[in-house]
């Protein structure tokens, strides 16, 4: 559903591994999703399809298992 967003730059999908003390990772899945601005990210929010991105999440993450961060990348100095 991700892919089919045209404001989305780069989307990445990661599984994380064990820590450095060989513990489980505290999450299961990491998925980028890559704007040029907060201003697009906020705009697209707004969408029908973004509406139904985030109601898909309830079929394969368990209710209140999903955390969502947005950061703002800042360029390289």
């Amino acid at each position: 559903m991700v892919y089919a967003v045209k404001e989305i730059k780069k989307v990445e999908i990661a599984r994380p591994g064990p820590g450095p003390t060989g513990a489980a990772p505290p999450y299961y899945l990491v998925t980028e999703l890559w704007f040029e601005s907060p201003e697009i990210l906020k705009a697209v929010a707004a969408t029908p399809e973004w509406k139904a991105i985030g109601a898909d999440v309830a079929n394969f993450a368990p209710p209140g298992s999903a955390t969502v961060l947005v950061s703002v990348v800042e360029p390289k100095r």
